[in-house]
């Protein structure tokens, strides 16, 4: 008997969309960070030392590097890719909280887009096309 073959509904694809941009935003914003971790001039006017903002970058580009093999795996309709790209996009929140907190004004652009970027990842994921989708 031949199988039918699941549509992939529009969200999906919107979401797959969205977590590889997301991956690379972070590899290319955790690169940037690390570059301005050595500028006192940077660190002087977010009040924060190069140590932490280096750090910063290198946790960003891990979650960058760790979301795009999650958006690999979704975009190939694994089941578990659709828990695993929901834990990510928690820790991104997590790591976006933890940005406006510890850099302030200095990432407030990157963690407000950090936090947009997985709150609607979650919701176009989690919603009934996708359940039907991931569910069949």
């Amino acid at each position: 008997m031949p199988t039918a073959e699941r549509t992939r509904p529009g969200n999906v694809i919107t979401v797959i969309i969205l977590t590889w941009l997301a991956a690379i935003l972070d590899v290319l914003g955790g690169v940037i960070m690390m570059a301005l971790s050595r500028s006192s001039t940077f660190t002087d006017a977010i009040e924060v030392s190069g140590a932490t903002v280096l750090i910063s970058g290198i946790v960003s580009v891990a979650v960058g590097l760790v979301t795009g093999v999650v958006a690999a795996m979704l975009g190939a309709g694994a089941a578990m890719a659709r828990i695993l790209v929901s834990v990510v996009m928690v820790v991104r929140i997590a790591a976006g909280v933890y940005s406006l907190v510890l850099l302030g004004t200095g990432g407030a652009m990157s963690a407000v887009i950090t936090l947009l970027f997985a709150v609607l990842i979650l919701a176009l994921l989690w919603n009934k096309a996708a359940n039907r989708y991931f569910t069949h």
